[in-house]
């Protein structure tokens, strides 16, 4: 966790310093301060953990949320990580309040979940007024990909079941967030098509059959298609409206997202 509680005050990890008692903002327990030159300054549970708070937390989730908060934080906002909203039934990685508009939710997800839990989640931010952006965590080394144009290309991704979701929420885009180079990907899918090769056999009868030689769609895999990377300030954000949809097993709450665009030029 990258924030805990001193006295009720809620204290960012990078800005605390040992020796004060703190605990965690969700379960109430004390927490350890962590702190070093090769760890993102964070709290830690003591053992044995059993807060939800601290179930599923990576380094990588960590230093994703800590790099949106010092780039919003730098341009004078009103920024908050891990913040509990709805009573309790959701906790914002990044909480922004602009200028002159309504709080904006930075969801950076690392571990998968499930379109239904995606779906609620969403519709509960759109519930409470709040712009809403999904952003995946990923590592561009750990795909197999050939560079292309002014980006890269996977030709067989396999995407979860909630980034297919994502990639209809946005229009036919998803945008993914490397911690380790602190950089946006603008991703698309396309088709992925199988070559089902010839085969040729001779029945008893002795006729000829032949199938194959032909293409078809994986529903499998999917083209990925990276664009970038950019750097946080290389976008721009826009708030564009959702309207409520149902596409095949997908349903798309209303509300209103938070498109990121590609500045030209």
């Amino acid at each position: 966790m990258l924030v805990a509680l001193l006295a009720q005050t809620r204290v960012i990890a990078s800005l605390a310093t040992k020796g004060p008692t703190y605990h965690c903002p969700g379960c109430g327990q004390e927490v350890v301060l962590k702190q070093g030159r090769r760890v993102i300054h964070h709290f830690a549970h003591k053992p044995p953990v059993t807060c939800s708070w601290a179930t599923g937390e990576t380094s990588l989730h960590l230093k994703a949320k800590e790099a949106f908060y010092d780039y919003f934080k730098g341009l004078s906002l009103n920024v908050e990580v891990e913040y509990p909203l709805s009573a309790g039934r959701l906790r914002a990685d990044v909480y922004v309040i602009g200028k002159n508009v309504k709080p904006i939710v930075f969801e950076l997800q690392h571990s998968s979940i499930t379109p239904s839990e995606i779906e609620r989640r969403t519709s509960e931010y759109f519930k409470l007024g709040i712009t809403l952006v999904w952003v995946p965590l990923f590592r561009p080394g750990k795909l197999n990909w050939i560079q292309s144009g002014n980006g890269i290309v996977v030709e067989r991704y396999t995407p979860k079941p909630f980034e297919r979701w994502l990639h209809g929420f946005n229009f036919g885009k998803i945008w993914y967030f490397d911690p380790e180079s602190v950089r946006l990907w603008h991703g698309r899918f396309d088709k992925s098509m199988i070559d089902v090769p010839v085969s040729e056999w001779y029945e008893s009868g002795g006729n000829h059959v032949s199938v194959g030689g032909y293409s078809k769609i994986s529903k499998r895999w999917k083209k990925l298609t990276l664009t970038g990377p950019f750097q946080l300030n290389q976008v721009k954000y826009m708030i564009k409206r959702r309207d409520e949809t149902k596409l095949g097993t997908h349903w798309y709450p209303g509300g209103n997202l938070l498109d990121i665009e590609i500045v030209n030029g």
